[in-house]
């Protein structure tokens, strides 16, 4: 993260402040782990000095080649994978591994703790890609994103929720046209993209999830919402259509998919998407 302060363009001058709060928001936290594990009954000391996985070896020499060869903005990738992760995951584990494991809370104040914190991340991780106005710094936080998805699969990647988004609020004819394609970005494009990355991991393990998080106003067009519904219709369209595809493909027999109903579910035992 410091890197990445010292590479920004003078044109992205105000991403320095928030990266700089980030940076001190997660000082400590490495201590805070290894006390977690001191309360589990661990080794913190053999932790602490156990060489890193594999995977995360390559994630974090692949950050540092973003940030230093080719868009320093690419390392907010690592960030949306990350966080989106831990907001999806990370009550749920602590609270599943504590009671089968018959573990104090107090072997996870870190975990439980960075469920609700991330997703205090997350938002304000949205309203900055919001204001990334250039494309090319869109792309590269698409791209990244999608790789760190794919080191991830070294272990293989189980579940995918896409749940960035951003909203506005105004007059259709008022509508700046940058703010449009934003809004296509971030709520419809990164979706289907970073799909796409992690798709044929899951079809060829045969199992993982892909969660798109949608809004009413996918339902329903609101006056004044009109480049938000598109997005949100749109998605709600992508969603549904992608599920028949992966149903068809699963079961052999496309031409029996009803298409009336709304919900579409897999075949029995398996779990695609």
């Amino acid at each position: 993260m410091q890197r990445l302060c010292h590479r920004l363009p003078d044109r992205l001058e105000w991403l320095r402040a928030t990266v700089a709060e980030y940076i001190g928001e997660e000082i400590g936290h490495a201590q805070w782990i290894l006390d977690d594990i001191a309360a589990a009954g661990g080794d913190p000391v053999a932790a602490r000095d156990r060489p890193p996985l594999p995977a995360t070896e390559l994630m974090v020499a692949y950050a540092y080649d973003q940030v230093n060869r080719v868009n320093p903005v690419g390392l907010f990738g690592m960030a949306y994978v990350l966080e989106g992760t831990s907001v999806a995951l990370a009550g749920r584990a602590a609270d599943s591994l504590r009671r089968s494991l018959s573990l104090p809370k107090s072997a996870f104040r870190y975990l439980t703790s960075h469920g609700s914190l991330d997703q205090e991340h997350i938002q304000v991780l949205a309203g900055l890609l919001d204001r990334l106005a250039d494309p090319a710094d869109r792309s590269a936080v698409i791209h990244a994103a999608s790789m760190f998805y794919r080191l991830c699969e070294w272990g293989g990647i189980d579940i995918l929720i896409n749940l960035a988004g951003v909203l506005d609020l105004r007059r259709f004819q008022d509508s700046d046209p940058a703010n449009v394609s934003r809004l296509l970005a971030v709520n419809l494009e990164a979706p289907m993209l970073l799909t796409r990355e992690v798709l044929p991991g899951m079809v060829q393990r045969g199992h993982g999830r892909i969660v798109n998080v949608g809004s009413m106003f996918g339902s329903i067009a609101f006056p004044l919402f009109a480049s938000y519904s598109a997005t949100k219709f749109a998605l709600r369209g992508f969603s549904r259509a992608l599920r028949r595809e992966l149903v068809s493909y699963v079961q052999g027999r496309a031409g029996e998919m009803p298409q009336s109903r709304s919900r579409v579910g897999p075949a029995p035992g398996n779990s695609i998407p």
